[in-house]
């Protein structure tokens, strides 16, 4: 699902708890999380310059609501807040 441990209202069916333990199990593993789609190629790249063990994780990006007036990014946790702070706009006809 997602490489984090809050996901709100889904519960504890969604944290990746699989993640962290795969990861301590790998010893001198490195993790790179790019934070969006500009980081993720040089991400990339270092992970193939990279000696050792590495585990690129990526998110997904997804169109929450369609807009012309703002646009709201966000990712993992804080995008609950994202969706309502769309919608606090939506009712001002923004």
């Amino acid at each position: 699902m997602g490489g984090g441990l809050a996901y709100g209202a889904q519960g504890m069916t969604h944290h990746a708890t699989e993640d962290s333990a795969i990861m301590r199990v790998l010893p001198n593993i490195t993790a790179v999380v790019p934070g969006d789609s500009v980081e993720t190629a040089p991400a990339t790249r270092a992970n193939i310059e990279w000696q050792g063990p590495r585990h690129l994780r990526l998110d997904k990006a997804i169109t929450v609501r369609d807009g012309s007036d703002v646009t709201l990014i966000a990712a993992r946790g804080i995008s609950y807040n994202t969706v309502q702070a769309a919608e606090h706009v939506a009712q001002q006809g923004i």
